[in-house]
């Protein structure tokens, strides 16, 4: 109602519309069901992490709280791969987090980030500036380690 809301969700922010009047997209779409696929399909379970009781009460799988942990949660599974030796494992799992950040955070993300700078233009609206550097980095680095070849620079 303050007009100042943005919906943390990528199905409302694959939707946003700046002009004329700032509009967002539905939420609880396909897509909602397709990360929520997702998460079932590597063994995610957003609702098993530590986090603000109130979200727990939101089915809503593409709630960017939970997209972020479940990018952490495939780097982890890279990782412990990556210590096991088990190099395929470790591929496979950059692999999704490639085809998860190309397919969804680089989707809607900078959507958010453009409606909080107009918007909110507080805390938030830096927050998200910090966090489309981390994706545009982190998109960066997997582009150059599939060029490589595989070469992991910092394992």
């Amino acid at each position: 109602m303050s007009g100042k809301y943005v919906p943390p969700y990528e199905s409302a922010l694959r939707g946003y519309q700046p002009k004329p009047k700032p509009s967002f997209g539905k939420l609880n779409t396909s897509l909602t069901v397709q990360i929520k696929q997702h998460y079932e399909l590597t063994g995610f379970d957003p609702y098993g992490l530590e986090m603000f009781s109130p979200l727990k009460n939101i089915p809503l799988a593409d709630h960017v709280g939970f997209e972020l942990a479940y990018m952490t949660y495939l780097c982890r599974q890279e990782h412990e791969a990556r210590k096991e030796a088990r190099q395929d494992k470790a591929e496979r799992w950059l692999e999704i987090q490639k085809e998860f950040m190309a397919d969804h955070l680089l989707m809607w993300i900078p959507g958010m980030a453009e409606a909080l700078r107009t918007l909110e233009q507080g805390f938030y609206a830096q927050a998200i500036r910090t966090l489309e550097i981390w994706l545009h980095d982190d998109d960066q680095d997997m582009k150059n380690y599939f060029s490589r070849g595989g070469i992991c620079v910092e394992c």
